[in-house]
């Protein structure tokens, strides 16, 4: 996993100023793990971070996804999708950009 991702998680956990843990529903992942949720979903990415180890997709209990959203934006230290009815937001060590999936 990219060290860049633990800071970027690090630092938006202390900004939000919680003792939650945060559960991790995606980190890691093969090519052909990746291709496979690709077939399932037009939402995966063909050449998603997640492959790379870049990436991660995440909730933290009782933080509404949507602020957890905007801070990560705040950091401005990669991506920052969030997934409205999937129910979690994704983290990348891309270049700052940001999404809204409904």
């Amino acid at each position: 996993m990219d060290k860049s991702l633990y800071e970027f998680l690090y630092r938006l956990y202390k900004v939000l100023d919680t003792n939650e843990r945060i559960h991790v529903l995606s980190g890691y992942r093969t090519a052909a793990t990746n291709e496979s949720l690709r077939k399932a979903s037009s939402k995966v990415a063909k050449r998603s971070f997640h492959i790379a180890g870049r990436a991660v997709d995440f909730y933290i209990p009782g933080i509404s996804n949507k602020v957890i959203q905007r801070e990560a934006r705040r950091l401005m230290l990669g991506g920052v999708g969030y997934y409205v009815k999937s129910g979690f937001v994704h983290l990348d060590t891309g270049y700052a950009r940001h999404w809204v999936t409904v």
